[in-house]
């Protein structure tokens, strides 16, 4: 009977956009499965992309206007998923035996980002005398003496994505919304990353399975459409009161894992049943095995689909002090091809082993806030 003591498994720590696991691993198979690989690309650092626009200084009889604009630029993008999670368990002589997975974070899908970080300064000087300045080696020059008027520093982010985004909506009058595209939180200086991603936690312990779930929701306040109500709407925010109704419709794209099979330094294990916590293995090696087992490599395959969830949401504030945010949805079907479409692609076959371990990549990606 051989031990797996309590390990952690991660595409990376911390996870990062950086190294992941692919969400469509081309070639793959359940004997040959993806591993850990680049799923994110970045700017090293946001200093190897600074350029200064402008530095010049211009006189002006008795004032002098010195002028510096630098841009910072940040790119990144990924197209993949994170995971983490920890495995304990026990494989046994006759080649049975179970594993258990837990404490696991998943996060993933696909972003892309591209920001400006404009940063200057503005500085005034007036001329308020001279001075003799040098010696008899070097000679003697009449030097101005500048006094600072105005000195000042300013910086601010252009976000080209929300930018764009923002043109469109204003363009279509609010029905189009941003939601399409969601967030992403700041990282020192640098813009966001925006993209179809989902974020998860604690599901393997429920049969070895999880599922991300990124969508895009359509969500157009109808009130905003009807003139009458779209005026009282407009006196309503003058007192603080906001109100939004309307059709929802989100376009799901989940994306479902399962554990597919063990391997160790003794051999590979099938998985027989999935329980809750422990899942059931099988057809592993038949010998005597060592106490403790010290490679650990778990093999997983997803599908990718599409659904449709159409809905009504509402919400209501009132001076920030009182707020009701619902939405109610279900699943649009699609009869005897409903099946098709829960397994669009895959399966697809990724797996971790103890040696993923490593530290976070060096190449800047977002921390990505999931909407």
């Amino acid at each position: 009977m051989g031990i797996i003591n309590t390990r952690k498994m991660a595409t990376s720590q911390p996870r990062n956009f950086s190294r992941g696991l692919p969400l469509l691993p081309i070639p793959n198979s359940q004997f040959r499965p993806a591993g850990v690989q680049t799923i994110g690309r970045g700017t090293p650092t946001l200093q190897n992309l600074s350029r200064c626009l402008v530095n010049t200084t211009i006189p002006l009889v008795f004032w002098r206007f010195h002028a510096r604009v630098d841009v910072d630029v940040f790119a990144g993008s990924f197209f993949g998923f994170n995971l983490e999670y920890d495995v304990s368990g026990v494989t046994n002589n006759d080649g049975s035996g179970f594993i258990g997975l837990f404490n696991d974070r998943a996060a993933g899908g696909l972003g892309f980002g591209v920001s400006f970080e404009v940063s200057g300064q503005v500085r005034i000087e007036e001329r308020t005398g001279g001075r003799l300045s040098g010696n008899l080696l070097t000679g003697f020059r009449w030097e101005a003496v500048w006094a600072t008027t105005l000195n000042r520093t300013f910086g601010f982010n252009v976000d080209p994505v929300n930018l764009a985004l923002n043109i469109l909506r204003r363009a279509t009058g609010g029905v189009l919304p941003i939601e399409i595209v969601q967030g992403a939180r700041r990282v020192g200086s640098a813009g966001a990353i925006w993209g179809y991603f989902d974020e998860i936690q604690d599901q393997l312990s429920n049969r070895g399975e999880m599922s991300l779930r990124p969508r895009i929701n359509f969500s157009p306040n109808i009130l905003t459409i009807i003139p009458e109500v779209a005026a009282v709407l407009q006196k309503f925010r003058k007192i603080g009161l906001r109100l939004s109704l309307g059709p929802t419709l989100n376009v799901v794209y989940p994306i479902d894992f399962e554990v597919a099979n063990l391997e160790t330094e003794d051999g590979r294990y099938n998985i027989v049943a999935r329980g809750r916590p422990t899942i059931t293995l099988g057809g592993g090696p038949v010998r005597n095995l060592a106490p403790t087992v010290s490679s650990v490599r778990i093999i997983m395959g997803h599908t990718m689909s599409f659904r449709f969830e159409l809905g009504l949401f509402v919400t209501f504030s009132f001076l920030g002090m009182a707020s009701i945010d619902e939405q109610a949805v279900f699943e649009i079907g699609f009869g005897q091809s409903r099946n098709f479409f829960n397994r669009l692609l895959g399966p697809f076959f990724t797996a971790l082993d103890n040696s993923n371990v490593v530290a976070a990549s060096e190449v800047e990606m977002p921390e990505v806030v999931w909407g």
